[in-house]
């Protein structure tokens, strides 16, 4: 299962949210340039990638840390991203955080990351860019 985990600064607290979490990628961000003599050179423009939207259906918990708290599109935070599909997590900065459906659904049967229980399920995107 994804998770996305948010650190925020004041007060220091880390929150972590599990569904699915679409396609993230981490790539460089190169420029390429033609050079005299026919070739080509890559130009390093950091070690982050482009901001890209991701969509996600996260679990957020009746009674506890709400989605809605890092939704104001004006901060920038720190977040671990972790796809299990590529079974990876990666460091993140996030902002513009959207949430387009809120369903209430009930957990009758559990796992050690969403135990049973009443939970929203929150739908939308957000955007991400990769940090190292």
């Amino acid at each position: 299962m994804d998770y996305l985990k948010v650190y925020i600064t004041y007060p220091s607290q880390s929150y972590t949210w599990y569904g699915k979490i679409g396609d993230f990628i981490e790539s460089r961000n190169f420029e390429i340039i033609p050079n005299p003599g026919g070739k080509f050179l890559p130009i390093n423009k950091g070690v982050y990638t482009e901001p890209m939207d991701v969509d996600f259906e996260l679990f957020e918990p009746e009674t506890g840390p709400c989605l809605n708290t890092i939704k104001d599109g004006w901060n920038v935070y720190n977040a671990g991203l972790y796809l299990e599909r590529k079974k990876r997590e990666y460091a993140c900065k996030l902002y513009n955080l959207t949430i387009n459906e809120k369903i209430f659904c009930k957990i009758v049967k559990g796992t050690s990351k969403v135990p049973a229980g009443k939970y929203y399920i929150m739908k939308g995107k957000f955007t991400a860019y990769y940090i190292s």
